[in-house]
């Protein structure tokens, strides 16, 4: 991940000059101060997984979990104090997107992280700092 600070008139400039760049985060500083972070394609799905959608801190949550011990469904749920249903549907999105393996099937398949989430933890914690989860 590369980034770098550089100065614009305004939103209009920097909306161009991120549309030349590709994917990058605008963070604002001291007015027409920005800093771009430019990121491949895995930093952008971690990051809307995570920090771009409604469901990134659930997710980040089931991670941490899932970090110190694999466990199933139901232990999550009751673990992380939501609905079997809700744990099920952010599972599926972290295994279907290699963050999570399973060993099992079915109801009493158990969960934990996979080589990729380990190598990318820092950048997916970096995502929540300062939030209490």
């Amino acid at each position: 991940m590369s980034h770098f600070k550089i100065s614009f008139n305004s939103l209009a400039a920097l909306c161009l000059q991120v549309q030349r760049l590709g994917t990058c985060i605008p963070f604002k500083f001291p007015p027409g101060q920005f800093i771009l972070i430019l990121m491949d394609s895995k930093k952008r799905l971690l990051y809307w997984l995570f920090a771009g959608s409604r469901g990134g801190p659930m997710r980040f949550a089931v991670l941490k979990v899932l970090k110190e011990t694999p466990k199933n469904h139901r232990q999550l749920a009751l673990l992380l104090n939501v609905d079997y249903k809700t744990i099920q549907h952010h599972l599926r999105i972290l295994h279907d997107n290699h963050l999570v393996e399973v060993e099992g099937k079915g109801y009493g398949g158990v969960y934990f992280l996979s080589e990729e989430t380990d190598k990318d933890w820092k950048f997916i914690s970096d995502l929540f700092k300062g939030v209490s989860i």
